[in-house]
């Protein structure tokens, strides 16, 4: 190594809109690290289909190297939240990754999340 840090650049810009029982929120990432240029950016809208249940769709994508071809990682989310109250909530999902090679790796997950 110089002992000279690496040069990292890093610009992001993220955007929410809420509206009754619908919101949208999304985010765009770009960074350099030396000559290597990635970005990414993510989309969810979700709805509360009765104020105790959120459906949710969220859409990703990853490159982690713009100069190399087939770098990129997509994912797809379908979920689904339940607020049993404001401390408590369940979440399930399903996520269906797109990268190459293809790799059969997409997850159905739960959990319960508690907060004190």
């Amino acid at each position: 190594t110089t002992g000279v840090a690496d040069k990292k650049q890093r610009v992001g810009a993220e955007l929410k809109f809420e509206y009754s029982k619908l919101f949208v929120k999304g985010e765009f990432i770009h960074g350099k690290d030396k000559t290597i240029k990635k970005d990414g950016f993510y989309g969810t809208i979700g709805y509360y289909i009765i104020p105790s249940t959120l459906a949710l769709f969220r859409f990703d994508n990853w490159d982690s190297n713009k100069d190399i071809t087939d770098k990129e990682i997509s994912r797809y989310t379908f979920g689904l939240n339940y607020f049993f109250n404001k401390s408590v909530v369940a979440q399930f999902n399903y996520e269906h990754k797109t990268e190459k090679p293809s790799i059969k790796n997409d997850v159905v997950s739960g959990q319960i999340q508690v907060k004190w």
